[in-house]
Parts: C-alpha cells; sequence; structure tokens
C-alpha cells in the first residue's frame, strides 16, 4: 500500500524577535524543512530550521544559535 506524503513548504515570514550583535530587529527569515527521517511506525519527522538561525542573538527562539548556546552553558 502507498503511503501520501505531503511535504511541507518553506515558509518566509517577517521575525520581529531577530535580533543581531549590532541590535537590529527585524529581518525576513525562511523556515525550512532541513532533516526528514522516518520513525519506527513509518511516520515521517521533519526537523526544522531558520535562515538566520547561525546569526540570532535571541536566546529564547528555537531555532537560533543564541539559544543553543545557552543551553549548552546548563
Amino acid at each position: 500500500m502507498k503511503k501520501k506524503v505531503e511535504v511541507p513548504q518553506p515558509a518566509a515570514f517577517r521575525c520581529y524577535n531577530f535580533l543581531t550583535e549590532e541590535g537590529e530587529r527585524v529581518k525576513t527569515v525562511i523556515i525550512v524543512p532541513m532533516k526528514v527521517k522516518e520513525a519506527e511506525d513509518g511516520a515521517l519527522l521533519f526537523s526544522w530550521a531558520c535562515s538566520r538561525g547561525e546569526f540570532c542573538q535571541d536566546t529564547t527562539c528555537v531555532y537560533s544559535k543564541a539559544r543553543k548556546n545557552k543551553n549548552a552553558d546548563k
């Protein structure tokens, strides 16, 4: 039996919480699926990332490098 798979599309939006080291606040970011993995039950699991995540200083954003660094210190 074939499974129907709907691939999520990248989404662009204005991120008002984006914060550069210079204090710039607003950027257009793109959230995209980065990794697809098949679970044991056959479900597809998607991991997401933000195009500005490596540069974002927002420690509360799940996609930002700053949050990952903050959590690594714990």
